[in-house]
């Protein structure tokens, strides 16, 4: 008796794509004997469709899965016989017109056939393979097999198979009712791989016929849907994956497996974020929480199986993938690695391009700049002081006591995180790691600004020039000679900071990276932080414009890191009231030559023009007009560059000039803020900052401009690498001749008695009085071997008003040094205090010296040492036992910041092979499978 033939033809709004499905099957060389057309609540043209060419339609006003959707039209076929067969497909599912013929023909080959499945090719690429049986591995993972592979007939003399794919398929009637049809929990993926075993477990076999070709438009997670994120994707995949796991195991193994599924949620979910898919740590746990508790899919999936099986899960072993089969094919097919290879494209340009040479003439620069410190491995001066010891560094990164006297709790300034890490690189010198970034940051700026040129223009030359102007920067040098550090360190990360936000339309290693940057940027410079954070709101409104809620995402998410290192100094100056304390530098509050806003537009961060000062002098042009026509001229041509890019390459242009100006508003509002305070005197927050933005956005801009105007003409480029070389000589020449303000720390910054008592008691307080003027005086507390720069907190420096504990200690001073009756015993002990050193005086207060050490040398409880390098020395009676107050939970606050700068990090480093995936659309393109 002839086998009759069913078609089930599933559709859900599918007009585009349906109409060549329908013409693939009235094409076909065997027809099937009746076709039904299943519609699942379309709001299209579907349905219509369907009923031009299929015998039967069956409209659904539910949005069923393609599984479900196939049993409804099964119950509307006529009254089973024996031989009927089961076509199955779905509406983007394509038979080429022997397709049916070759399914059948291997039917009638093999009576114990139950279910046959197709080839399943790509559409518009009829090479390559999307699909050709599925298997699992041994802990159950689905493999689809042969994805993504050339068509060779490599595998046609494959047979037996655990699955197929759900669509295309050629089942036995009696077999589909035996079973039950698809599992409904099953509802895209693992469908049909679900069916297969169940069928290899009730004695059934399942076989593969090559010569039967069907062409698909996508997997069958987009049955119902144009496209997936890579999250979504995730979900749906492990969901299936642990459901499966649930109703395949025994009892024992399913209560270890349902107990086990949320910490592999974790481990897999940290897998995810090493593999550049943080979305996908979150599809972990739901996919895990929606299996573990659907409890009634479970129970019904496990009674199926057991009321149709009659062989042994051992039957199936022979079909499944081992380990090393599976190895070798992913090295075979791969995964995505396109982004690993830009990136290695770019060190490639670097390395073989004129921004090599770049980077040799900015390191010898900043050899040059940095002559005096190269050799050290200790310096102070400026903003900077030495880093003092490893453990030093981590605890002055901890909230505790900010005044050195338990009276002033707060947190520590994010730099001291990010000082603190950079000190680790060098951690048996930690100060050597402060060395080797004035000295190489000249030559790092090339690097990072590279990086993003080459993101903005495919002209070879235009990075060169970038590189150029940005490392001979004259905010870099000024910075470096003063040792703002904070400020060196923003001008080198700011490129990426802006590459993180380009890339951070399709790539979470972009924005980690640039959310790095960014913390580093703003730990090192608060002052950046409005600009940073306009920027960062107006890159994601144009992503939503774009309607890509994707980017805007992760463009909001570059701020989390910073986010984490100032949450606790914005919560303590939101106590105090003040506000614009956050945009305090860290460092000692240094002064320097405010300069107006023409100097500033000029791009030199101080009045003084940087390091061009002792040159100019020695050219005998200083206090003329000379030095501001000749700055102006050698800006003029980059600025002329960028100002013309918003009319050669709107959108980069406009951006461009918009960071410019951005930049330029910053620095000017900067020199008119004074948050911190040296003695008395009011400090004005550094321009250089603001500066190094201003520089970026005019970099931007300009290397549009170069990039557009390259094939007409070279003149642009060469005239700003020129006006860039001049500088830089000019700068660096300058430096050379400049006595700079960073110098290398003294064998021993305190006398050697204090040193040797700091050795038995690492906190040990010394006094440090400085006369400043003939009726002022300066004090500090010093703990242990000497001041270190995490001793200097903006909570410190930007204190409206002194401590309690310091108001006491100042008139404690007055009392003691002026002959008041006072127990100078009791109060040193209790704050901790077993020496005080006066400083020597300039020749203004040498009057104040001489009284100050008078009247410390009459009191009694005051032993006098004498003179020492560091100035007259005197020791107490007693030394009292200070221990800094250091709340428990801190540790842990540190902790949880260092773990979001860790994950960022782990965000930023290179993919591994199996890499970073991209939304799954329904197209006629070519995807890779990453089952």
């Amino acid at each position: 008796m002839r086998s009759r033939v069913f078609a089930v033809l599933v559709s859900r709004n599918a007009s585009k794509v349906l109409p060549r499905t329908l013409e693939a099957l009235a094409a076909g060389t065997k027809q099937p004997d009746t076709i039904i057309g299943v519609d699942t609540a379309s709001n299209d043209d579907s349905a219509n469709l369907m009923r031009e060419h299929v015998d039967t339609v069956v409209k659904l006003r539910s949005k069923l899965s393609f599984g479900q959707a196939a049993a409804q039209g099964v119950a509307e076929l006529p009254e089973a016989e024996e031989g009927d067969w089961l076509w199955l497909l779905a509406h983007d599912a394509a038979p080429e017109p022997d397709a049916l013929a070759q399914l059948t023909s291997a039917a009638e080959a093999n009576r114990h056939l139950a279910i046959i499945g197709p080839k399943i090719m790509r559409v518009g690429d009829s090479r390559t393979i999307n699909e050709f049986g599925q298997t699992m591995t041994p802990f159950g993972n689905a493999v689809r097999l042969a994805a993504g592979e050339l068509d060779q007939g490599q595998y046609d003399s494959r047979s037996d198979v655990l699955g197929v794919a759900e669509t295309g398929l050629l089942i036995r009637r009696d077999v589909y009712e035996q079973l039950g049809g698809f599992d409904p929990a099953l509802p895209t993926v693992d469908a049909g791989l679900d069916l297969g075993v169940r069928a290899r477990l009730a004695g059934h076999q399942v076989a593969l016929q090559p010569r039967a070709r069907i062409q698909r438009n996508g997997g069958p997670e987009l049955f119902s849907a144009r496209s997936l994120s890579d999250a979504s994707l995730t979900a749906i995949r492990r969901r299936a994956q642990l459901h499966r796991r649930f109703a395949y195991a025994n009892a024992f193994a399913l209560i270890l497996h349902w107990l086990l599924a949320l910490p592999l949620a974790l481990l897999r979910g940290l897998g995810h974020v090493l593999a550049k898919r943080p979305a996908a740590l979150i599809s972990e746990f739901s996919a895990a929480l929606a299996a573990m508790f659907g409890f009634r899919n479970i129970a019904n999936a496990r009674r199926r199986i057991r009321t149709t099986r009659t062989s042994g899960w051992a039957a199936l072993a022979s079909l499944r993938i081992d380990w090393r089969t599976l190895r070798a094919r992913r090295r075979l097919v791969g995964d995505d690695v396109v982004e690993n290879a830009a990136d290695a494209d770019d060190l490639v340009g670097f390395a073989q391009g004129g921004a090599l040479w770049v980077f040799a003439f900015a390191l010898l620069a900043g050899v040059i700049a940095n002559v005096g410190i190269v050799t050290s491995s200790r310096i102070t001066g400026g903003a900077l002081l030495p880093l003092g010891s490893f453990t030093d560094m981590w605890s002055g990164a901890l909230f505790g006591d900010r005044d050195l006297l338990g009276s002033l709790p707060g947190p520590a300034d994010p730099f001291s995180i990010v000082v603190a890490l950079l000190g680790s690189v060098t951690f048996w010198q930690p100060s050597q790691a402060i060395v080797l970034l004035l000295v190489l940051a000249p030559a790092l700026s090339t690097v990072t600004v590279w990086l993003l040129v080459r993101r903005l223009t495919r002209v070879v030359w235009a990075p060169v020039v970038a590189a150029a102007v940005w490392a001979f920067s004259p905010t870099l040098f000024a910075s470096i000679a003063d040792g703002r550090i904070g400020a060196v360190l923003a001008h080198v990360m700011l490129p990426l900071v802006a590459y993180g936000l380009i890339r951070a339309r399709d790539s979470w290693r972009g924005v980690a990276t640039g959310s790095l940057a960014l913390a580093i940027v703003l730990a090192g410079a608060p002052s950046l932080l409005p600009a940073a954070v306009a920027a960062v709101v107006v890159a994601a409104i144009w992503f939503l414009s774009r309607v890509r809620p994707g980017g805007a995402f992760r463009a909001v998410s570059m701020l989390v890191p910073a986010a984490a290192l100032f949450a606790p100094l914005a919560w303590a100056h939101t106590e105090t009231g003040n506000w614009l304390a956050g945009l305090a530098d860290p460092g000692i509050p240094l002064g320097y030559d405010v300069p107006d806003a023409l100097v500033v537009a000029t791009g030199y961060p101080d009045a003084a023009l940087a390091t061009l000062s002792p040159l100019l002098s020695g050219m005998e042009i200083a206090g003329t007009a000379w030095p501001m026509w000749l700055t102006i001229g050698l800006a003029a041509p980059l600025a002329l560059a960028a100002f013309a890019a918003p009319f050669l390459r709107a959108l980069p242009g406009v951006a461009g000039v918009a960071v410019a100006l951005a930049g330029f508003a910053t620095a000017v509002a900067a020199s008119r803020i004074a948050v911190a305070f040296e003695g008395e005197t009011e400090v004005f927050v550094w321009t250089g900052p603001g500066l190094s933005l201003a520089m970026l956005g005019l970099v931007i801009a300009a290397m549009i401009t170069i990039g557009v105007l390259a094939e007409r003409s070279a003149a642009v480029n060469i005239i700003v690498t020129l006006c860039a070389a001049v500088t830089g000589v000019a700068l660096v020449i300058g430096a050379a001749m400049t006595p700079s303000l960073v110098q290398p720390e003294p064998e021993r910054s305190m006398p050697a008695l204090v040193v040797a008592a700091a050795d038995e008691q690492p906190h040990v307080g010394t006094l440090v009085i400085e006369p400043v003027g003939p009726d002022a005086i300066r004090l500090t507390v010093v703990r242990g071997h000497g001041e270190v720069l995490s001793d200097v907190q903006t909570v410190v420096t930007t204190a409206q008003q002194p401590s309690e504990a310091t108001s006491e200690l100042s008139q404690f001073t007055v009392d003691l040094v002026s002959g008041s009756s006072i127990d100078a015993t009791e109060t040193l002990m209790d704050a901790g205090i077993g020496f005080i050193l006066l400083r020597d005086a300039s020749d203004a207060a040498e009057s104040l010296h001489q009284t100050i050490s008078r009247g410390l040398d009459e009191r009694a409880e005051l032993q006098g040492v004498g003179a020492t390098d560091a100035g007259l020395l005197w020791t107490s009676d007693a030394i009292g036992d200070y221990e800094p107050d250091t709340p428990a939970w801190a540790w842990w606050l540190l902790f949880a910041q260092l773990l979001v700068l860790l994950l960022a990090l782990l965000l930023a480093l290179p993919s591994m092979r199996r890499g970073a995936r991209k939304r799954v659309r329904r197209a006629p393109e070519a995807r890779k499978d990453f089952a």
